[in-house]
This record gives structure tokens, C-alpha cells and sequence, in this order.
């Protein structure tokens, strides 16, 4: 459970996170403090469903993104002090196997393996990857079977996609059917999807130059930020 130690704050996600919202309320009540008001407006967001994609939240966020000048996401930092300038955008590859049920003992034969084909699919699915581009492509879950003694007739392959341009989201969407189209389990159906979920965000001109002025302000103070890609 959650805890206060001394001048720390130690429990489930401390760092990932409540150091960011505790960062963003203290800055808020120092400009109060300060009675700074040299902008127009400052509108602080706090997200309970980041994790989950931010469903239900993510229009209102860009709706408040495309009206200021700058957003700044105080998601936990790099240490020391590195500050992300640019992310991967993110998507979900769904691999659906249909098979034909059989008893395993009894008649193997008459069955199509479902998790056979799904192994298959998961150890190609690493190909669409291209690590010159820093595009990946990792295989986090697989589920297929429900007893020990039948053949198997449905199988699910989930993989983690990540990629720094629209580009490769593309690609890897179009190549997809192309690869999940090479079965070693005659007779069977695979069906393959890519949900996106978060965009690219690319590293832009806009983006040093903050990160320059945020340099300056840090220097004042005796530290060095470093920008993290």
C-alpha cells in the first residue's frame, strides 16, 4: 500500500504516476504563490485511463492540445534529467486462427491444429520488424486450447507494434496480410488485424526549440537537461 516515509512517497505507481501529478499541482500553487500571471492560460489535465488508451478522454485531451501553444506531458522523466523529445506511436497485431476440432488420441488426423499454425504465425511475425528504422514488432501473447485430449480449433496471437513514422504503420498494415497468408496447417483460416493506438509523435523543429528554452531556465538553476529521443 501507498506510504509516506520521511520526505518520500513510496507505493504502486509512485514514479509511473503520482511524481508527475505532485510535479504538476506544486507548480501550479508556485505561480499562485509567486502571483506570476505573464500567460493567458494554463488548463492542467489529470488522466485516470492513460493506460488503457485513454478512451473516453483522448478527444477532449486533443481538443485542449490543439488549442495552446505548448503541452507539456509530465509523465515520469528519464533520470537524471532527461526529457523525451519524441516518441513511438504504438499498435495492437491480432492474429486469428480457425482450426477444426478433433479428438487428439482417437482421429489426430481429422483435425487442423489451430495453435500449430498460431506458433507458426507468431515466429514470422517478427519479420515485419525493421530495426534500421526502429520499428519493432514483439509477440506478447498466445492463447489457444481449452482441454488436453482435442485438437486445438481456435488459437489467438497478440503482438506489440512500435514505430517513429506514419510510414511504417502503413507498411507494416500492408504487409501483414501478405505474411499471415503463409500457412504450414493445410486447411485452416488465419485472419489478421492492426489496431493503432497511439500516433508517432515525430521529433520537429517546434519541439527543440522548447526544449532549448526549457534548457536556459534548467541552467539557471545549476542542471543540464539532456533531450531523450
Amino acid at each position: 500500500p501507498y506510504k509516506v516515509v520521511g520526505d518520500h512517497g513510496i507505493g504502486p505507481e509512485a514514479g509511473d504516476d503520482k511524481g508527475g501529478v505532485v510535479a504538476a499541482v506544486f507548480a501550479m500553487r508556485i505561480l499562485q504563490q509567486l502571483r506570476y500571471h505573464d500567460f493567458a492560460r494554463i488548463t492542467l489535465i489529470l488522466n485516470s485511463n492513460e493506460e488503457t488508451g485513454s478512451f473516453g478522454t483522448r478527444h477532449f485531451i486533443r481538443a485542449k492540445a490543439t488549442d495552446s501553444d505548448v503541452v507539456l506531458n509530465l509523465e515520469r522523466g528519464v533520470p537524471p534529467d532527461g526529457v523525451l523529445v519524441s516518441r513511438k506511436g504504438s499498435a495492437v497485431i491480432t492474429v486469428e486462427v480457425t482450426g477444426r476440432a478433433a479428438h487428439a488420441g482417437l482421429e489426430p488426423e481429422k483435425g487442423r491444429n489451430a495453435v500449430i499454425e498460431a506458433s507458426h504465425q507468431a515466429l514470422q511475425l517478427g519479420s515485419l520488424a525493421d530495426l534500421s528504422r526502429q520499428t519493432t514488432v514483439n509477440v506478447t501473447m498466445i492463447r489457444g486450447g481449452s482441454v488436453s485430449n482435442v485438437i486445438p480449433d481456435h488459437a489467438v496471437v497478440t503482438a506489440d507494434m512500435r514505430a517513429l513514422s506514419a510510414d511504417e504503420f502503413d507498411r507494416v498494415e500492408r504487409d501483414l496480410p501478405k505474411l499471415t497468408g503463409n500457412m504450414i496447417v493445410p486447411d485452416v483460416q488465419v485472419k489478421a488485424s492492426m489496431t493503432r493506438d497511439f500516433p508517432p509523435w515525430a521529433r520537429v523543429a517546434s519541439t527543440d526549440a522548447l526544449f532549448a528554452r526549457a534548457q536556459r531556465l534548467y541552467n539557471e538553476i545549476g542542471g543540464t537537461l539532456t533531450a531523450v529521443s
